[in-house]
């Protein structure tokens, strides 16, 4: 198998678990279903992924790479209340348009948040920091802690 066809499997079964998901809860899709929808077996699906934490983990990380896009692609305008507001638009825009993938990534069966995650939490933590500067932020914004 080349490194090209390896690449195509791993996307064909991000694209069939992706799908499955949208249409069931995660304890009811399973990898044998997963192989099948991506037309591969199951060891390539353990290959690329390991088992199916790793590949809800992708699963999630594509999503966050998704959300992410839109985040990394917004210019911070003069008003960063305007900034929040939008923020908050663009967050419901993508769960209702990725209702799957939205679902999974704010799960409370992660048992760690995906780096992506981190990224986007602290690009919210930068606007409110922005908010905070410009007196309009009663409370202080949340510590790089959390």
């Amino acid at each position: 198998m080349s490194y090209c066809e390896g690449m195509d499997a791993r996307e064909k079964i991000l694209e069939a678990a992706a799908e499955l998901l949208a249409k069931a809860p995660v304890a009811d899709v399973s990898t044998r279903a997963v192989c099948e929808a991506a037309g591969v077996g199951a060891p390539m699906l353990y290959r690329h992924f390991g088992d199916k934490a790793g590949l809800l983990s992708a699963v999630v990380d594509r999503g966050f790479e998704r959300y992410l896009a839109a985040k990394r692609a917004a210019r911070p305008g003069a008003d960063p209340v305007q900034d929040i507001r939008d923020g908050w638009d663009n967050h419901m825009r993508f769960a209702l348009d990725n209702p799957n993938y939205y679902r999974l990534m704010y799960s409370p069966e992660l048992t760690a948040p995906p780096a992506a995650a981190h990224e986007a939490h602290a690009l919210l933590r930068q606007i409110l920091e922005r908010c905070a500067a410009a007196g309009r932020l009663t409370v202080p914004p949340p510590s790089q802690g959390r």
